[in-house]
């Protein structure tokens, strides 16, 4: 290991220290039917209020609109908690996409403004098929309905992206920024911003800061959100791609021009596939920890394809590099394996992180696992604290968690109750404390 490495890994787990948790006994879960959504892939967001908010990509009985997928096409739900300790979760759908020229398939996070409305995006729909991002806002009156605005149509011509696959992320100044996974000058996805509109009411501006497929190795085919640094610094993944082996993924920054109106920057910061062992095909978006470094994980490779946790600390000069490492090779089986979500990092005196495996787990239905940052001079630790079943609780999540209050909360795309149109479960929302 170069002195680098072991200096990040150990700086790093100064700050990360703590025991891991075990949630196994408590569990709470809501059962999608198919007419109040099914197959949850993205995150939860909460709002001030404890009120969690959710899409899913299928399901929902939509009234008009031309919608004619089979299972739907998808709905955002709210889940509000209870009113008295121990009693149940209310889920109400607040929007059921019709297609065109609404949206369809919402197979992102949701992000929520300090007014309290949602914003994401659809993979499908919209004015040309291709795509949207829209914006809910709740009912002035309790009770009443939310309001549902598409704030850009994706185009099919070369000028603009098609399909985002995942979420938006805010700036400082409240303008979201997002990916598409095809489309753009080389028809390889697109990094974009959606500008505010000057006057309430007014249109929104869409901005394509770079195509991706430029060049041999370049990133392409985005299908996970952007993270913003402080100075406005754009992160992301991509699942193929890239310098290492056939093309397996990228970990690249987006630079803002140094002059108004000139162009983004884009660096790879890492090919997948190009250390020995490494990971390959990142699904999830990276993480950024206060020292700066990124946390992320590669759906596949290592040891035995079954996923990574990966690292990059930033360059300690201007003209330096960035430090990959792999701190976790999943080993499969019980641990769990195939991580396809986010690390969430809960900064503090002892900082929490979690993530979850689409595979694998007791019951090969994923797990809810927290990485345990090492003493000096050792190794990283992955500890499943949760076991997917399959039943009741869920079944094979795609989406992280998200850390609010005392527990965790997150969604699965399978399991349930089998009242449901796709035979193995319409997936859960579910809550797991200690």
């Amino acid at each position: 290991m170069s002195s680098t490495r072991l200096r990040f890994l150990t700086a790093l787990a100064f700050w990360l220290a703590t025991a891991p948790m075990d949630f196994a006994q408590h569990v709470q879960a809501f059962s999608f039917s198919g007419p109040n959504g099914a197959s949850a892939v993205g995150d939860l967001v909460a709002d001030a209020n404890g009120n969690l908010y959710g899409a899913t990509s299928s399901g929902g009985v939509p009234e008009g609109g031309s919608c004619n997928l089979p299972l739907g096409c998808g709905v955002v739900f709210e889940l509000t908690p209870p009113s008295s300790s121990g009693g149940s979760w209310t889920e109400t759908t607040i929007y059921t996409f019709k297609d065109a020229p609404d949206g369809s398939s919402p197979n992102g996070s949701l992000v929520i403004d300090k007014a309290g409305n949602l914003y994401g995006t659809t993979q499908l729909g919209g004015d040309r098929g291709v795509g949207t991002a829209f914006e809910l806002s709740p009912p002035s009156q309790p009770g009443g309905a939310w309001s549902e605005t598409i704030i850009h149509s994706f185009d099919d011509s070369p000028m603009d992206g098609q399909e985002p696959l995942a979420g938006l992320v805010f700036d400082a100044e409240g303008n979201p920024y997002g990916t598409t996974g095809f489309g753009g000058a080389h028809g390889l996805g697109t990094a974009f911003e959606l500008s505010l509109p000057s006057q309430p009411g007014g249109v929104w501006t869409e901005t394509i800061l770079y195509a991706f497929g430029a060049f041999p190795g370049d990133a392409v085919g985005p299908a996970a959100p952007l993270v913003c640094d402080p100075v406005g610094n754009l992160y992301g993944t991509t699942a193929e791609g890239g310098t290492g082996g056939p093309g397996v993924g990228t970990v690249f920054e987006l630079t803002p021009p140094s002059q108004p109106s000139g162009p983004w920057t884009e660096t790879i910061l890492h090919s997948f596939g190009s250390v020995l062992n490494d990971g390959v095909n990142p699904m999830a978006a990276v993480t950024l920890t206060p020292s700066g470094a990124l946390l992320g994980t590669a759906s596949a490779g290592g040891l035995k394809n079954n996923g990574t946790v990966f690292a990059l600390s930033p360059p300690s000069s201007t003209d330096g590099s960035w430090q990959y490492s792999v701190p976790i090779r999943f080993s499969g089986g019980l641990n769990g394996w195939q991580p396809e979500s986010r690390i969430t990092l809960l900064p503090g005196k002892n900082p929490l992180l979690y993530a979850t495996t689409f595979r694998g787990g007791s019951f090969d239905q994923g797990v809810v696992y927290q990485l345990v940052p090492p003493a000096p001079g050792g190794s990283w630790s992955e500890i499943p604290v949760y076991n997917f079943t399959g039943g009741s609780d869920g079944g094979r999540p795609q989406g992280g968690v998200i850390v609010h209050g005392p527990a965790l909360y997150g969604t699965t795309t399978q399991g349930g109750t089998k009242n449901c149109f796709i035979r193995l479960g319409c997936g859960t929302a579910f809550r797991l404390s200690q």
